[in-house]
């Protein structure tokens, strides 16, 4: 009988995750803010239904070792190598320009250590907000989200560092000399090369034989690598974090690793979910309520202050237009790992409760407004380009190959969006017959064997109006919409009769239910589901083999396909 108040716990906060969370995403919200409510609500500073926290925090600390895992499962040395510049170097660039704001905290009298530690937690974003909120825009594929998805993978870099640091301060181990910090790091780098050049020869081959086993195994043996290289770093002394951590990065560029992920993601999201409750639980709602003020100044450092950082950043990287724009915008909130770093800054002593507090209500409040804020970018990028004195730089650059002809000249042409499979067999097509057309991708190498042939191309986003001005859609015949993706259609769809009503517009459809529907609603003029022309197009032989008329075959197939599209 003991253990039942436990379960109880265990069961509450469950339910209340599972109902906090159903009702974020009813409303258009990650889930993760109603895991965080949900620990607001049964938590000790509102109901008290969970009054004892301790069970709920040690289901976090496993979820923190699953969240490090998956985070170095996903950031490998060799994609490190492919990223641009911007966010690989970005992230650091982004801490540089931090530096005012934490002077200004100093000259507060906050101490030079713990001002540099809360201006780190700030700038950390989360890459599950910026994940989710671009597969709902549709935008996983746009410059924008391949700018900042990475981007806020690197900005995790410092954090095993970071919480080594922090912890070793915290105990009093930094005092005088620095000495405890010294050789808190000096385990932590002694830890990741060891681990790493002997885990990097065996593990990799280990978890592929293991895969034949059965995806049970495989899951064990994963949960197993992951759970022990953090309780190894604990017996070490050093964070938790960072053996999880580097468990993940042996596996980063194996062949394994997906399956890995697969497997263990769904084990992941239920330990994480408990962080996240006791996130919440720990919120001090009187305090918040006495310092409207200081919550308030937090929200704004966060989403006004860090998106005009953001902002600055990529300028000095290049980027111009709606890009830089939208790409600041999506990183404009505080990050689940941020959560972290501020809760293991407050169980050391690192951080005071008031700074925790702040901390937390502003991050939850910038995760709660960021879909808004991110809606606003469009809107936002119109305004920055009437300024007279930096509205240029907020500008698409022209990124127009015109090939053999004169692009503003062009007129009856076709916009081929997206140059995958589809996308190539349309402008062979329209190429056999001498139809002019104008192809617009965010690839630059697809595009490359165009510019050669001189075919007129554009490297940009088919979803921006002012690319699609630039593709002369003002003077197009027809636009074909080819991405496989539901979200990317639609949004191009929308974008082309937000530019010109009259214009043709053929879409492609993907296999999800209710798509074609949604695609004329829209304005699209045809819609074809190439999944289902396939399957008519195999219905077809089949019906003949079996020796059906061809007359009575094509007027099945006719009937089939009005039936379907409507």
């Amino acid at each position: 009988m003991a253990g039942l108040p436990t379960m109880v716990e265990i069961v509450v906060a469950v339910a209340a995750a599972f109902l906090f969370g159903g009702v974020a995403r009813r409303l258009g919200q990650p889930p993760v803010l109603g895991y965080i409510l949900a620990g607001v609500v049964v938590g000790p500073y509102a109901t008290g239904l969970i009054g004892d926290t301790a069970q709920v925090t040690l289901l976090a600390q496993l979820g923190v070792a699953f969240l490090m895992f998956q985070a170095g499962t996903e950031l490998s040395l060799s994609h490190l190598r492919r990223m641009s510049h911007f966010t690989l170097l970005g992230p650091f660039l982004q801490l540089a320009l931090t530096a005012p704001l934490i002077v200004v905290a100093v000259v507060a009298g906050l101490p030079w250590a713990q001002a540099f530690y809360l201006g780190l937690i700030l700038s950390l974003s989360s890459t599950t907000m910026v994940a989710k909120l671009l597969a709902q825009r549709g935008e996983t594929d746009t410059l924008h989200g391949r700018l900042a998805l990475p981007f806020t993978i690197v900005q995790d870099l410092p954090l095993p560092l970071a919480l080594v640091v922090v912890s070793a301060l915290g105990r009093g181990e930094g005092a005088g000399s620095g000495v405890g910090v010294v050789v808190a790091l000096g385990k932590a780098v002694a830890f990741v090369v060891v681990a790493y050049a002997l885990g990097a020869q065996v593990m990799p081959s280990v978890l592929r034989r293991v895969a034949h086993w059965g995806r049970e195994l495989l899951l064990l043996a994963a949960v197993a690598l992951a759970l022990g290289m953090a309780y190894l770093t604990f017996l070490l002394g050093v964070s938790m974090a960072l053996g999880a951590f580097v468990a993940g990065l042996l596996l980063a560029d194996t062949d394994v690793s997906r399956k890995v992920l697969k497997e263990v993601s769904p084990v992941s999201d239920i330990f994480v979910t408990f962080f996240f409750l006791s996130v919440g639980m720990l919120l001090d709602i009187p305090f918040v309520l006495k310092n409207p003020a200081g919550v308030g100044l937090v929200l704004v450092l966060v989403v006004v202050v860090k998106t005009l950082i953001l902002i600055g950043v990529g300028l000095a990287f290049g980027f111009r237009g709606r890009t830089v724009v939208l790409t600041a915008l999506l990183m404009a909130q505080i990050g689940e790992e941020a959560f972290l770093l501020a809760q293991t800054g407050l169980a050391v002593g690192f951080l005071s409760s008031n700074a925790y507090s702040l901390v937390l209500a502003g991050a939850v409040l910038s995760i709660l407004v960021n879909p808004a804020v991110v809606s606003a970018g469009d809107g936002l990028t119109r305004l920055l380009r009437r300024l007279p004195w930096a509205g240029g730089v907020f500008r698409e650059p022209r990124r127009t190959y015109l090939g053999r002809a004169r692009h503003k000249e062009m007129m009856g042409h076709t916009i081929i969006c997206g140059y995958g499979q589809v996308g190539q067999e349309t402008a062979q097509a329209l190429e056999s017959r001498g139809y002019p057309y104008v192809v617009v991708d965010l690839d630059g190498e697809r595009l490359r064997p165009l510019r050669a042939q001189g075919i007129p191309c554009i490297l940009g986003d088919a979803g921006d109006p002012e690319v699609l001005e630039q593709a002369g859609v003002a003077r197009a015949s027809a636009v074909a919409v080819t991405f496989s993706d539901r979200r990317s259609v639609e949004r191009v769809v929308r974008a082309v009769r937000g530019v010109r009503r009259g214009v043709e517009v053929v879409a492609r459809a993907s296999g999800e239910e209710g798509v074609v529907e949604s695609l004329r609603e829209l304005g699209a003029s045809e819609v074809i589901h190439p999944s289902f022309e396939a399957s008519l197009g195999f219905v077809r032989m089949v019906l003949r083999a079996a020796g059906v008329p061809p007359r009575e075959v094509e007027r099945f197939v006719t009937v089939r396909r009005v039936t379907f599209y409507g």
